[in-house]
């Protein structure tokens, strides 16, 4: 029992203000009482992860006219050899983060991108790094939460699934 009672009395809790940064997310305050959650520094360390920090920005998470499929999938050992250095899984994941925490408007690309992760073929990476930089193009992206804002969930529905030629 000596030994947890030196243990508390170890610790000291202090006040350290209203917090600035959890789990990498950068939390913002405005005067009107919203509050701004982004994740610019997560991101620039992921571009820079990828070497794309300099790479050409795009406006949009995808390439317009995309459409991806299990039959671009490799199909020969070769093909297939040609990917395992490539870190796709890794470069998704990531994404994923971004995602789930501040970044809605990934979630189509993320959710596209995850149907290949088994067996990508060099076409989805290069839509990844396309997503990537879009990310670039969009580093002050995140969520804002307003004080007086009563919540009106909505959503849309697409009864074709997009086109999904794997359906």
């Amino acid at each position: 029992m000596k030994f947890v009672t030196e243990l508390r009395s170890s610790y000291e809790i202090k006040d350290l203000g209203k917090v600035k940064y959890i789990l990498g997310m950068k939390i913002e305050r405005t005067d009107d009482g919203s509050i701004k959650l982004s994740q610019c520094a997560y991101s620039e360390r992921v571009l820079e992860h990828f070497g794309m920090a300099e790479a050409k920005s795009h406006s949009t998470p995808l390439p317009p006219g995309i459409t991806l499929s299990i039959k671009d999938s490799p199909e020969t050992q070769d093909e297939a050899d040609e990917m395992k250095g490539v870190p796709y899984r890794e470069a998704l994941g990531l994404l994923m983060w971004l995602q789930v925490a501040t970044r809605p408007d990934l979630s189509y690309t993320v959710n596209l991108l995850s149907c290949f992760a088994h067996n990508p073929r060099q076409a989805h990476w290069n839509v990844l790094k396309h997503a990537l930089s879009y990310m670039k193009e969009t580093l002050d992206y995140g969520i804002i939460y307003f004080r007086n804002s009563s919540l009106r969930p909505f959503g849309y529905v697409d009864s074709d699934y997009a086109g999904d030629v794997d359906g």
